[in-house]
């Protein structure tokens, strides 16, 4: 395998590959993580394409990208890779074809050729995919020994709408999935949380798949806002540093749950999973 990953700010490319690296590498396609704005331009997107002609494209808005150890915001860092021996897929569909997120990725993983197949890269719209039906499509359709891991696309502060896309096919409600198959490539994944939580447990008593209504038998916003004190001015935005945490099942395994958008007429929340209606939750920090 090889791999380049460089970034762009300011109109500035860092540690883009030469010339010579590009064609001696023959990469076979980028992963580019980029704020929502710089991927609407199309800027960047002829950039690469000039240079990278035979590689495929893959895009996603950020909530802020990450590359070694900077924090940006408003740029974007790029991921180019090859192989030599692990060969791959890639797969792309739009849940406006489909009547729910869970549809989406059952069809989308039932198109995969499931020989060899060890890994599937998730990469989904953050505003209006339902990630825990999503997965669910997917796992369904696939052999419990491959791994999945992946994400939700990010908006900045702004929770208006997020893009994901391969090429020129850049927009809202668009799923890829990019799957790795062979027995020359070994996967590893692992995640950590910044989170504390704080207040007591709770129960949510009303809830409809991954939008929250009521807690405790109180108005789920209302009393979230209640928690959030000053922060509640800044809302949608400042709900990405308050996420909440529900127990999942009978373990004392909690699973976080981000807000995709708040709903003030109708005083709901939604998240990027699902909240079953009798979960025990806690609000975090």
């Amino acid at each position: 395998m090889t791999g380049k990953t460089f970034s762009y700010k300011n109109g500035i490319w860092s540690n883009f590959p030469t010339d010579e690296e590009i064609a001696g590498a023959g990469f076979q396609f980028l992963i580019i993580f980029a704020d929502r704005e710089l991927l609407n331009s199309g800027n960047i997107f002829g950039q690469l394409k000039e240079k990278f002609k035979s590689s495929a494209l893959i895009f996603c808005s950020t909530a802020g990208e990450i590359h070694s150890n900077e924090i940006m915001s408003e740029g974007a860092v790029c991921v180019a890779v090859s192989f030599s021996k692990t060969t791959f897929q890639i797969a792309i569909d739009n849940l406006d074809n489909y009547s729910n997120s869970y549809e989406l990725g059952n069809h989308l993983a039932s198109g995969l050729n499931k020989k060899g197949l060890k890994y599937i890269m998730t990469i989904a719209d953050g505003h209006r995919v339902n990630g825990d039906e999503l997965l669910a499509g997917i796992q369904d359709n696939v052999d419990d020994s491959v791994v999945i891991s992946g994400g939700m696309a990010g908006d900045g502060v702004m929770f208006k709408k997020t893009l994901v896309g391969i090429d020129d096919n850049v927009k809202e409600g668009n799923v890829v999935l990019l799957a790795l198959y062979g027995e020359h490539i070994k996967i590893g994944t692992g995640y950590h949380g910044g989170w504390d939580v704080y207040g007591p447990e709770r129960i949510i008593t009303k809830s409809e798949g991954n939008v929250l209504y009521e807690i405790d038998g109180e108005n789920a916003l209302d009393l979230y806002k209640k928690y959030l004190g000053n922060y509640a001015d800044g809302l949608p935005s400042s709900a990405l540093f308050f996420p909440i945490t529900i127990k999942s099942g009978e373990d004392d395994f909690f699973l976080v749950r981000t807000i995709l958008s708040v709903d003030e007429r109708n005083k709901t929340m939604t998240f990027a999973g699902n909240l079953p209606q009798g979960s025990t939750m806690r609000f975090m920090k």
